[in-house]
């Protein structure tokens, strides 16, 4: 049987190359809003960048999530007089710019697969059509992230062992919500391989999951800091931080999973400042300036990664055949899975925010940047079993083709004159690594402070929007949330 499927697979390539490159692009009234690129697409794809690998923003260490509110309450506020503060955030989260995530993901999102003169040539998915005009389809991918999360944070200051000693402690509960979103629209459907389209390719190499959804802890941050005093209420606080992973260990070769925690631990440092801008002391009123610079350090853990191969974006999916049987081609994916040491290096946090209370009233407004050092990862003993890459040039005399493109049409390329086996020296071990990232953040806060039964007690709304640029790695960052705070000092 295997035999038999390898046979039609190679007429069907065969047959491929007596086409005059007919395009089989869709209209552009099609369905799922998913046309007009296809008159745009040329043949030239090898610039294409793509990464194997988003990583989230966690939840504990984001300053807007934190100091909302609670910067004010544990340094001006009632609860700066208590020994112990519990404050409670209730947090929804959505992404923005799901096309740009595809995008991302694929070098195009819209992306024709196809059997010429496409992005990915479809035979590499093992997608093909023994009529002229052979397999099309235009894909979209479109992901969707939701998160619902529960941030506490245990605030005590230990003024009784040192006059201006604090500590905190804080972590999230976190439920992410993974949607693909794939929407395609076949044109002449596949009739080898039992794949009738795109999903079902990537559905057999499972790599590509449709729904995934994950309950879990972020990572636990640990802070211990000193206040020194100026100017009457002014204060400088400098303090030491550590992170905590409690990430589980996901299979990071599939795409868009929805991580919650890390399995890197950190070690880091910061300083807090806050100025009285002005201050009316028969209004009971007051407006501050309040900062936040913080600094952190990830050390290096292992997790499994997709790679590509040296031949460019989405190599992963070239196909790969063994030299005693060169008619045999199989997906190179399975062989591109590979334990990785990963060291996502150092973050950068600096939130800023004016806040003006008055009677119990409070009104914040703050931005945020956020910035991520490009990951460092390693990997090495890639077990290619012999296999090189398919010689799609020829339908005999097949050697391997070790320079060819996910976008190789059939019959194009030099082959090489003896079969060359793939190494580790062919992969690509950069294309696993998360991408740096920049994002700014804005968020606005309406507050409400009172005491009852001698414990300061706190209740805010507010709503954050973040922005990380067009491009397209760092689009998983890019978010909308709103939030809810509950504090009570003791």
């Amino acid at each position: 049987m295997q035999k038999y499927r390898s046979l039609v697979y190679l007429l069907a390539l065969c047959a491929v190359s007596t086409m005059q490159g007919r395009s089989c692009f869709p209209s552009r009234d099609c369905d799922m809003s998913i046309s007009g690129y296809c008159d745009e697409i040329s043949c030239d794809f090898t610039n294409r960048s793509v990464s194997t690998f988003f990583r989230p923003r966690t939840i504990t260490t984001d300053l807007t999530y934190r100091n909302s509110m609670t910067f004010y309450q544990r340094f001006r506020g009632d609860a700066s007089c208590s020994f112990f503060t519990f404050d409670s955030t209730f947090i929804y989260q959505k992404n923005r710019k799901a096309t740009r995530i595809g995008r991302g993901c694929f070098g195009q999102n819209p992306i024709t697969v196809a059997e010429q003169c496409a992005p990915i040539n479809s035979l590499n998915l093992c997608l093909g059509n023994k009529q002229p005009e052979g397999f099309c389809s235009l894909v979209r991918f479109s992901p969707k992230r939701k998160v619902f999360a529960w941030l506490p944070q245990f605030i005590f200051h230990l003024d009784c062992f040192c006059p201006g000693l604090w500590s905190d402690m804080a972590f999230a509960v976190v439920r992410a919500d993974h949607r693909m979103c794939f929407f395609e629209q076949v044109t002449t459907p596949g009739e080898i391989c039992n794949n009738r389209n795109v999903q079902d390719a990537l559905d057999k190499l499972n790599v590509f999951p449709e729904h995934t959804k994950h309950t879990g802890v972020d990572d636990i941050e640990v802070r211990v800091g000193y206040t020194i005093p100026y100017c009457d209420d002014d204060i400088v606080s400098l303090y030491l931080l550590g992170s905590i992973p409690t990430g589980k260990k996901f299979d990071n070769s599939r795409f868009f999973q929805p991580i919650v925690g890390s399995r890197n631990g950190g070690f880091g440092t910061g300083i807090m400042f806050d100025s009285t801008l002005w201050y009316a002391e028969d209004t009971d009123s007051e407006c501050l300036l309040m900062m936040e610079l913080k600094y952190q350090h990830k050390f290096k853990n292992r997790e499994c990664r997709m790679y590509d191969l040296c031949n460019g974006p989405l190599s992963r999916f070239l196909r790969v055949t063994p030299q005693k049987d060169p008619l045999e081609p199989t997906s190179g994916v399975d062989f591109l899975r590979n334990d990785t040491l990963v060291k996502p290096k150092n973050t950068l946090d600096w939130w800023l925010s004016i806040h003006y209370e008055r009677c119990g009233w409070g009104f914040e407004t703050a931005y945020n940047l956020f910035w991520r050092d490009e990951e460092s990862v390693s990997s090495c003993n890639f077990d290619f079993e012999g296999h090189g890459i398919f010689d799609n040039t020829r339908c005999s005399g097949r050697t391997s083709h070790s320079d060819a493109r996910i976008s190789d049409p059939f019959g194009v390329g030099a082959p090489d004159k003896t079969f060359v086996a793939l190494t580790t020296k062919n992969v690509n071990i950069n294309s696993a690594a998360a991408r740096e990232a920049l994002s700014h953040t804005f968020s606005g806060v309406v507050t409400y402070n009172n005491v009852w039964c001698d414990r300061p007690y706190s209740i805010a709304f507010a709503a954050r929007y973040e922005l990380a640029g067009t491009n397209e790695h760092t689009s998983t960052l890019e978010s909308w949330g709103i939030f809810g705070k509950l504090s009570m000092s003791f």
